[in-house]
């Protein structure tokens, strides 16, 4: 599937149009980066509740969902971290993680630590502490100052707290509003260095009503829209 999607995306890169991929989980940035890397090298902004920086033999679950920024940094089986001889597909520096909060889960199973990587880490608890504008402000200039030709948004929408957003499969304590969401992603698409997005973990199953896929789908739109894209 990594390898189709990556022939599929290499294709849609040709052309400078923004690009969105809807996914299932976070597995399929190892069909994105590659194409990405074959292009030139590109960031990668990792809007996502967990760090998903888990090593095979310390994941509670055994799916590459828990490993996937690892993966794309080249962490992990050279089957997944390799393809085409493209490892690493994005490098540490040119990662920024935004809104993890499960760090104290993931210590307590052994999973390495994405905060001793060079990979630019702006947790829940830190945007708390200093507000989603200067966080956003922070973000902004860091993007301005990595030696990439663009980056690539990825929005897990577990992001989003519970409480708002009950349709994922992993839940975890706090998290971002919809409305906090939407400024965020409107901002980073201002940049004009975002060249496409995916989004993945929204459940159908739990979302009984078609309700939090309705806000979901008016957090992107609008957000797209406001940026022009």
């Amino acid at each position: 599937f990594s390898i189709r999607l990556c022939e599929q995306l290499e294709a849609e890169l040709r052309n400078e149009n923004f690009k969105l991929v809807l996914g299932g989980d976070c597995t399929i940035l190892l069909g994105i980066m590659p194409a990405l890397k074959a292009k030139g090298e590109y960031g990668l902004l990792y809007l996502d509740a967990h760090a998903d920086f888990y090593q095979p033999d310390k994941s509670t679950t055994g799916e590459v969902a828990d490993m996937g920024l690892a993966m794309v940094t080249g962490r992990g089986p050279e089957v997944l971290t390799n393809i085409n001889n493209l490892k690493p597909y994005v490098r540490d520096e040119n990662v920024i993680h935004i809104g993890q909060r499960d760090a104290e889960e993931a210590k307590s199973y052994g999973s390495q630590d994405i905060k001793t990587t060079s990979i630019k880490c702006f947790d829940l608890n830190k945007i708390r502490i200093d507000g989603l504008e200067s966080i956003s402000d922070e973000i902004i200039a860091l993007t301005a100052n990595v030696p990439v030709e663009g980056f690539w948004l990825h929005f897990d929408t577990d992001v989003i707290s519970d409480d708002e957003n009950p349709a994922v499969d992993y839940r975890l304590p706090g998290g971002l509003t919809f409305e906090e969401t939407s400024k965020l992603l409107t901002r980073l698409l201002l940049t004009d260095k975002i060249v496409g997005m995916s989004v993945t973990i929204f459940n159908p199953q739990l979302d009984h009503d078609g309700e939090i896929a309705e806000k979901i789908t008016a957090c992107l739109s609008n957000s797209i829209i406001a940026a022009r894209l």
